[in-house]
């Protein structure tokens, strides 16, 4: 008890000295809180892909020919694992457009989209706040919340109609925010279907079957 009153006295007496040592504390702190949530947040980057271990982004030459871990000439087994058509489970197209736009009620909106799939969601998991997640129909399409509001407003956007590239596309579901960072970036999901030849190659993600 008597060295805690040592040292209240002494800090009482040293107030430049207290309060320099005090705000290197909090400094320290909050930097140290930074840093573990900066580290967090990278370590867990694309956390809500659905069993990540079995899913392959196959090898793609320039015509867009895609070959499932085939080995070529040069390549080495360290760099590529062939894969039998009977492991591969399912797959899903994935293409990311940016800088796009739809129309909604005779006004531009500026945009991201992704074209996918109707198997998006199995190698996906994002939280449904309205609707299903559900692209079914070439014509169906899932909008984030954020981009939701910035159209809508307040108003349900499940059943809205918006035009891309001169075709009606139908809101069928919303989703939410992630907990994680995500590299897919997009505003607006449609059906890989929608267009027939899209301007851009596609990425296949393939889900294989365990060892």
């Amino acid at each position: 008890m008597r060295t805690l009153k040592y040292a209240w006295r002494f800090l009482m007496r040293s107030k430049s000295y207290t309060i320099i040592n005090l705000l290197g504390l909090a400094f320290s702190l909050a930097c140290s809180i930074i840093l573990i949530r900066y580290i967090h947040r990278e370590l867990t980057v694309d956390a809500h892909s659905v069993d990540p271990e079995h899913i392959i982004i196959p090898l793609r030459d320039m015509e867009g020919n895609i070959h499932p871990g085939s080995l070529q000439q040069d390549w080495t087994e360290a760099d590529s694992v062939y894969i039998l058509d009977h492991q591969i489970v399912e797959q899903c197209r994935l293409m990311l457009q940016q800088r796009d736009n739809v129309v909604y009620e005779n006004s531009n909106y500026a945009m991201n989209i992704a074209a996918v799939d109707s198997t998006f969601f199995h190698f996906f998991h994002y939280p449904i706040v309205a609707g299903e997640a559900s692209l079914e129909a070439p014509n169906d399409a899932i909008i984030t919340q954020h981009y939701a509001r910035n159209i809508f407003g307040k108003e349900n956007p499940i059943g809205k109609v918006l035009e891309y590239y001169g075709k009606n596309i139908t809101i069928k579901g919303v989703i939410g925010e992630l907990d994680c960072k995500s590299l897919l970036q997009f505003d607006i999901l449609v059906s890989y279907r929608l267009i027939e030849r899209w301007q851009r190659m596609d990425i296949s993600l393939m889900r294989i079957l365990p060892e």
